[in-house]
């Protein structure tokens, strides 16, 4: 695996000190542990017939794919961030009770990767193949033992900013099944803060994944206009897209550019779209927010519209290769027009 990432401009960057002053540590990575509601999950995986490890290790990545932080690297003397981490979990061999270590490529759904991850590590006979890459987190499980905290072992190397992820056996407590989740990370990189984003993430895994169901966009292959017309008059009400909005104040339109009317009095191109697939029930609540809200996160700003059916979400052209890829690391599966 060898994914792509940018190298960061220490000299304009605002964590540039703060990196510097935990790099040189005898130890600079430190280790926080939880504890997880999965009650919904783990019924899910059951019932899907999945296994909790490997859905485990999947969930959890997914979490830290989205907070920028746990995505930093050293690399070549340089500091980069990568704009996906995939995995490399242990898997325990049950003849020899020594455990291997498997490295998949993140998947586009839970089932793909759990199917994926399975099978890579059924056909793997090496324990180990080789150093891992920058680009993983490193998942394993202790299912015998709910403990209260873990450490990892520390290979000497200052440099070394994987992430360690682990979580242990999981147990009854107040009519909820919880689960202990420890995440252990570079300081040069990760804060409190970033603890707290991937706590909150993990504590939401049976909400996340409660349907298992696939959460789709497809990508428009249009330029779009937001402006404002005199009237709709000389709007083309047959063209494919075409979204209008009137107010005491203004006659608004959002349309494919090609088919902007001539009597626009203001108008903003360079729009691209992407829509939420499927259709959306009115009891539904918050797509639209979990997508303007990662989007958000990642400096990207939008232009909603929705509809009788679903949401449309327009970025601007120039940030829409990265708000599909925020997307798809957040779980969410782009379809191609």
């Amino acid at each position: 695996m060898s994914n792509h990432y940018q190298i960061i401009d220490e000299k304009n960057w605002k964590r540039a000190i703060h990196c510097a002053a935990f790099r040189d540590c005898i130890e600079p990575a430190f280790c926080v542990t939880f504890e997880a509601d999965i009650t919904k999950f783990l019924q899910k995986t059951k019932q899907e017939k999945l296994s909790l490890t490997l859905s485990m290790t999947y969930a959890v990545c997914r979490c830290a794919n989205e907070i920028e932080a746990f995505r930093y690297r050293f690399q070549d003397g340089n500091i980069v961030l990568f704009d996906r981490i995939d995995t490399a979990f242990t898997w325990l061999e049950p003849e020899t009770e020594l455990f291997k270590v498997v490295n998949v490529p993140l998947q586009s759904s839970l089932r793909a990767y759990v199917t994926a991850a399975k099978q890579a590590a059924e056909a793997q006979t090496a324990y180990f193949t080789g150093p891992m890459g920058n680009d993983v987190f490193q998942c394993s499980a202790m299912p015998w033992v709910a403990y209260t905290h873990v450490s990892h072992t520390n290979s000497g190397k200052k440099d070394d900013a994987t992430p360690r992820f682990n979580w242990g056996k999981y147990t009854e407590k107040n009519g909820r099944i919880v689960m202990p989740v420890s995440v252990q990370a570079h300081h040069s990189f990760v804060d409190g803060i970033s603890y707290r984003q991937i706590c909150g993430c993990a504590a939401k895994l049976s909400e996340r994944y409660n349907g298992m169901a696939m959460k789709k966009i497809k990508s428009l292959p249009y330029d779009f206009t937001v402006c404002t017309v005199e009237d709709f008059s000389m709007v083309d009400w047959s063209d494919e897209f075409c979204f209008a909005g009137r107010t005491d104040h203004e006659y608004s339109l959002v349309c494919r550019t090609e088919a902007v009317p001539s009597n626009t009095t203001a108008r903003e191109d360079g729009w691209k779209a992407f829509r939420v697939e499927g259709i959306l029930d009115f009891s539904l609540t918050g797509i639209l927010a979990e997508v303007s809200a990662l989007l958000a996160n990642h400096g990207i700003p939008i232009f909603a519209v929705s509809t009788y059916q679903t949401d449309y979400i327009l970025t601007k052209a120039a940030d829409f290769p990265k708000a599909l890829e925020t997307l798809s690391r957040a779980g969410w599966q782009t379809l191609l027009s």
